[in-house]
This record gives structure tokens, sequence and C-alpha cells, in this order.
């Protein structure tokens, strides 16, 4: 109890094998009450009253001494003191691997207590006590502070709980109840002038010491935030966090705001906290998302957000597919307006704005940038990578519920309204980002696509009805409803008439923008049908598809991919059914019909038409021998298919007789071939009398 004493010197004493040292350490360690506490805290208290000398035989004793004085104090399991001093000195050598930097392949819970097997007197000890042990260890390491006795001892953990524990044995105290009751009110209580106390004091200090604990301080009431589920606090502490980075006050350092920013010790702190609280407590963020989006859009009209940020979490997956064109983020199509925009936007991101500072070319000569701005912007830099921005939208998948709806409502509040006489660059720019943002956590959470998907659909449809002339945030509605259906489209069958009734929008945008993106629409189209033929079931899913490949077959451009999806469609009727069969005739006669492609591949439609008869004459005999097995009166819907199979029949030989009529010599003689084959076929299909008096009339 002498302060001022060296506790190295007191450390080599008391491991010194001197009779005298020994006799000390063993009156040493009985000044300790180690009564009802566990070993990982006895050791704590023990080995913060000296340093625990270097020297392995020195170590031995001291650990000696303190088994010999935890068993005696110590109820329940622990056989003997030789049990304790191997627990001992097992658990100073976990502290070490886990804490100390230089040992990289650290020691697993199996690897404890596997090192621990019979110790008890030839007997395991319990498994839990052993993990329990562990994890603190892990969690907290066993920090030794050496005073030197010098002034006041630092008040650590330990021996907080060893002045407790004496002060039981010296003056009776009140014990407090240590059920949660309260806690929840009375945090709800004292969370305002809280959050307003630290930030007084945050945005007073100057001393980085007390800014790290003002930190702190906006993290820990974030975590209880957390825990209560307390939204409304946790949304006013992001809002008081915000204002902090600067990043929401235009006014501030207009000229070079990057610099100034990286200048600023307590906006680019208060920067890493705010994204720090998103990361980890995003699930009771709520109204908080939009103060979150608007530094997020400040950070990106300066160039410094990562180009990963709107990436999705199954980008592997698209690089990996034969996606046509399709994805989003590559550059604007060359018709789109603003090219200087579009430029802007694929050299933005962190190198590229360090090495706009460095650069010199200039319409006006001006001098290079001073180490003071260079440091500036590398801080900067370092900063926007701390604060792992992508995180919060790649990890959107993980977010509740409510918290990814209010996210989703934050991005298309953000975005604006689209309006119909277009918007300036800038605006344009912020409905872009958000877009690909939204598009992202879309994809994201396929699995709760119901949450978030008719917000989804209503923003895209107000950007695709408002838009006029070809421009890139439409592009981006367009093809990226188009990627959305591509990849849910296999995974959520009881959505895909959703999913492919939002594609008559495209049939909805203005002449100008439709022709403008007609090709790559067309090809995306033909992407989709390869890859989801077998998922799209419904007449209206295919009216959908055939009616986008029918418009294609005027196109001069997007005809071949329109006529190649078609034909993926009808080949050998693979992927024609009863619900597609007319959809797919209607638009097979409209390239028969169309000039662009020439003869060839009229004629090539025409063929396709001439071979779906094959389809017809298949189900017709199936459903005759399906009669036959079990009789009319079984099949009740047998009559009403045969009638349907009839008209389809009547509708293929109707449009051939069309074509039949075409100016173009060689079309018509093959289309009069084609019609030749399909009444030869016509034998297999059960057509009334009335209907053949009405083909031969016609």
């Amino acid at each position: 109890y002498t302060t001022g004493l060296d506790k190295n010197l007191l450390g080599d004493f008391l491991g010194d094998p001197d009779d005298f040292c020994l006799h000390v350490l063993e009156e040493f360690a009985r000044t300790f009450d180690f009564s009802e506490m566990g070993i990982d805290a006895a050791l704590r208290v023990f080995l913060e009253s000296f340093r625990l000398p270097g020297e392995a035989q020195k170590i031995s004793r001291v650990l000696e001494a303190f088994a010999e004085r935890y068993y005696q104090q110590s109820r329940g399991i622990l056989a003997s003191k030789d049990t304790v001093y191997i627990l001992s000195y097992a658990v100073i050598m976990l502290n070490t691997d886990q804490h100390n930097p230089q040992v990289r392949k650290k020691m697993t819970e199996d690897d404890f207590i596997k090192n621990l097997r019979n110790i008890n007197n030839g007997q395991d000890l319990p498994r839990v006590m052993l993990s329990d042990l562990y994890h603190a260890i892990v969690r907290n390491e066993i920090r030794i502070s050496y005073d030197n006795g010098i002034g006041v001892a630092e008040m650590t953990h330990s021996r907080w709980v060893d002045l407790m524990r004496r002060s039981r044995s010296t003056t009776p105290y009140i014990t407090c109840d240590s059920r949660v009751l309260l806690d929840h009110d009375m945090f709800a209580i004292i969370s305002g002038p809280s959050i307003a106390a630290i930030s007084v004091v945050f945005d007073h200090a100057e001393d980085e010491e007390v800014l790290r604990a003002c930190i702190d301080g906006f993290l820990a009431v974030a975590k209880i935030s957390a825990v209560h589920r307390l939204e409304d606090v946790l949304d006013d502490l992001v809002v008081s966090l915000c204002k902090f980075t600067t990043l929401l006050n235009p006014t501030a350092s207009a000229e070079e705001p990057v610099v100034a920013f990286g200048d600023d010790t307590k906006a680019r702190m208060a920067a890493v906290t705010v994204f720090s609280i998103a990361n980890k407590f995003g699930d009771f963020i709520r109204t908080g998302w939009r103060n979150i989006l608007d530094c997020i859009l400040r950070l990106h009209k300066l160039g410094l957000l990562p180009a990963r940020v709107a990436s999705d979490a199954t980008e592997d997956a698209d690089n990996a597919s034969d996606s046509l064109q399709g994805r989003l983020g590559e550059g604007s199509v060359t018709m789109a307006p603003a090219p200087a925009l579009g430029t802007r936007r694929r050299s933005s991101g962190l190198m590229s704005r360090f090495s706009q500072l460095l650069s010199l070319e200039s319409d006006e000569p001006r001098s290079a940038p001073t180490e003071q701005k260079l440091a500036a912007h590398q801080r900067t830099l370092r900063t926007i990578e701390a604060c792992h921005i992508d995180q919060i939208f790649n990890d959107s998948k993980f977010l509740h519920a409510d918290s990814l709806l209010q996210l989703a409502r934050a991005l298309v509040w953000a975005a604006g309204r689209p309006q119909k006489g277009g918007s300036s660059i800038e605006d344009e720019d912020t409905a872009v980002f958000c877009l690909e943002l939204l598009i992202a956590i879309t994809l994201n959470n396929r699995d709760r696509i119901m949450l978030l998907w008719q917000g989804v659909y209503e923003h895209m449809a107000g950007i695709v009805q408002t838009t006029v002339l070809p421009g890139l945030l439409v592009e981006k509605a367009v093809f990226g409803l188009l990627r959305i259906c591509q990849r849910l489209l296999p995974y959520k069958e009881n959505l895909a008439e959703e999913l492919l009734r939002s594609l008559q929008l495209i049939l909805k945008l203005d002449a100008r923008v439709a022709d403008a993106f007609c090709e790559r629409i067309t090809q995306e189209v033909m992407v989709l049908v390869r890859a989801n033929a077998a998922h799209i079931k419904s007449p209206m899913g295919w009216r959908t598809v055939s009616s986008l490949l029918s418009i294609t077959a005027r196109h001069p451009e997007a005809s071949e991919p329109g006529f190649d999806a078609l034909s993926f469609i009808m080949a050998d009727g693979v992927h024609l059914t009863p619900a597609n069969y007319v959809l797919c005739l209607d638009a097979a006669r409209a390239f028969a019909d169309a000039r662009v492609g020439g003869n060839e591949r009229s004629i090539r439609a025409l063929d396709l038409l001439s071979d779906s008869v094959g389809c017809l004459t298949r189900w017709s005999k199936a459903t005759s021998e399906s009669v036959e097995a079990l009789g009319s009166e079984t099949l009740e819907g047998a009559p009403r298919y045969s009638q349907e199979l009839a008209e389809m029949w009547l509708r293929l030989a109707q449009g051939l007789k069309r074509v039949c009529l075409d100016q173009r010599e060689e079309v018509r003689n093959h289309a009069i071939m084609c019609l030749q084959r399909c009444l030869a076929a016509a034998e297999s299909i059960p057509l009334s009398a009335t209907m053949w008096a009405q083909v031969f009339e016609q």
C-alpha cells in the first residue's frame, strides 16, 4: 500500500527465489480477497498491483502464490491449487496470444479448451466455463497499468471491482437492482439532453482527445438507442452529426470544399461516425436516411465517392452472364444529350478527384497546389474510404424491413420529381445516381421484392412517362427495369406477371426516346426471353413480350435481334404454348410483312409460321389420346380445348393467306407453299364442317 514503489522492481522482487522474498510473496497474496470472483477477474486485480516479470521461473512462482490464495477462497469445481495454477497460466498465454499484434495465427476456442484437458485431477473442466473464460479474455484484454505509484492511480475496471468489494467489508451500501426495468424510459428522457450536451462540447472543443471522447459518447447513444429500438433518438443523433460534417452547408468554403473538409478534423470525425452508425445501427434509422443521403449526394457532386457505391451484391453474376450491353453504370449511349455529363460521371471517383487537384491543365493558368492542400486532400480521401459508404447499400439485404423501406423512400425523395420540361445537368445527375442506388438495393433484396416493388415501379413509371427526349435518366430507368426483370424472373414465379406487366412502360415511351434505344431494348428483351422463356406462363406476360418484338419488325437496327428472339421462341415449337401461340403468329406475320431485312427474313418468318402447325397437330393428338384413355366425360374441357386448337389453326391459315397477297413475288410464292402445307396438316386437327366451309370460302 506504499505509494511511489516501482512496479517493475516490485515484480522482480516478488518473483525472486530467496526465502524472504517467497515469504513476502505469500503474505502479499493473502492481502487479496478473491471470494466469489471468477479467475479472470481475480487475475486482473492481482496483476494490476505489480509488473509481471518476464522470466519464466519468476512468473511460475508468482502464479503459484496466486493459485494457492485463489484456491483457498474458491468454492466449486476447481479440485486443487494445481488446477488453478495451470488455468492461470493458460489465461495469461491466451491474453498474450489474442492481443499481441505480432502473433498472427490466433488461438481458437477449441484450441484453448483442448489445451486444458484432464487438468482437474484427471477430469475436464466444464466446457461452458472454459468457453466463457475464453470469450472474456478475447473481448477484454487483461491490461496492466504501470503508474509507478506517482500521483493518483488510474481507475481501471478491475480497480473499480476491487474497490467495490472492499467497500462491502467496511461500510454497508445499497445494492442496485440490476434488472432492466426503467432503462428504456430513462434513456428516452435523457437522450435528447445528452446529445445536446455532447454536441456543445464537440462544437467548442479543440483538443483531439476531448473530440474522441465526444465521438465515443455519440456512438454510445447510438448503441443504447438501437438496443431499446428508439428510432426517433437515432434519427435526431444522425441529424446532429450530419450538421457537423459541414457537407450540408453549401456556403461553407465554396471555393475549396474538398480541401476545407480535409482541414476540418471535426467534420471528418463526424462523417466517419455518422456512416459508422448507418452501417452498425441502420436497422433503427428512419427519417435520418434523408440526411445521410444528402451527405452522400454532396460527396457525389464533389466526385469523392468510390465507384463501387452503386454496385449490387451480385455484380459478379452479371459479368459472367451473356447479357448484352445491359449493365447499368456504363456510359450513356451516343444519342443521349449532355455528353459532358456522361464524361464527368465516368471520371468521378476518389483517384480522379486527386488527379484533378494535381492537374494544371486549365483555360486559365494557375499555380500548383501547395503541400498543405495536397495533404488536406489526402486526408479527405482517407476519411471517405473509412466511411465504407458502399457497405450501406451492398448490405441493405440485412436491414430490417421498416428501415429498408425508409431508405428506398429517401432515395426517391432525394431524386426529385421528374419534369417534362427537362431539368438541369446537376439535377439529372443526382436523379441518375439515386436511381442507380435504388436499383442496387432492389436487386440486393430480391427475397423481399414485394416490400420495395410498388415504390420502385412508380418512380420508374414517372421517369418513363414524363420524358420526351433521350437522356441518361430515362436510359437508366428503362434498362434498370429490364435488368430487374432479367434477374428476378427465375426466382420470383409469384411475381412474374407483375414484373412482365411493368415492361409495358417501355411501350409507352415517347417515339423519339423509343427510337433512340430500340436496338438495345430489343437486345435486352432477347436476353430476357432466352433466360426466362420457361418462367413466362401467362397470356398477359407473352402479350407484353410479343408486343415489344412486333414493334421492332420495321426498325432498321432493332429488327434483327427482335427476329432472333422470336425465332428462339417459335423454332421447333420448344417454347410455343397455347398461351402464346396466337401472339407469336401475329409477331411472325409482322416480320413477314416488313421489308426490313429483305425477302430472306420474310421467308424465314413464313417458315416459322408454317412449322408452327406441328405444335397444333401434336397438341391435338395428345388431347385425342387423353379422351380415348379417360373418356370425354372425364375430361370436361376436352371439347372446348379442341375448339380452341381449331381456331388457332384458322388464325394461322388467315395469316398466311394475307402474306399470299404480298407484292414481292418470291415472298408471295413462298407464302402459298406454306399455306398448302398448313392445309395438308389440317386432317390431324378436328375442324367442324362449318369451319371447313369458312376456310375454302376465304
